[in-house]
């Protein structure tokens, strides 16, 4: 299970990512990673999130999308 969280979601807020992280940091099967300046969309930016953010065009951040990647890559088949 791969668990991402981006710092400015606004959906998953903090205290859920908290909940998260402390439920499953004893899983052998859980990876969690944390993108400070992500939104819920995976997009970079500065400031607090906000809905207003999710009008303007952008690009999955590259370093998500590689984790991604790299973590598909180690699963078992």
């Amino acid at each position: 299970m791969l668990l991402l969280h981006g710092g400015r979601d606004i959906q998953v807020v903090e205290a859920d990512w908290r909940l998260w992280q402390r439920a499953l940091r004893r899983s052998r099967s859980a990876t969690l990673r944390e993108y400070p300046a992500l939104n819920h969309l995976g997009i970079a930016g500065t400031g607090p999130g906000s809905l207003a953010e999710y009008q303007i065009a952008g690009q999955v951040d590259a370093g998500l999308i590689d984790d991604i990647a790299t973590w598909i890559k180690t699963r078992r088949r």
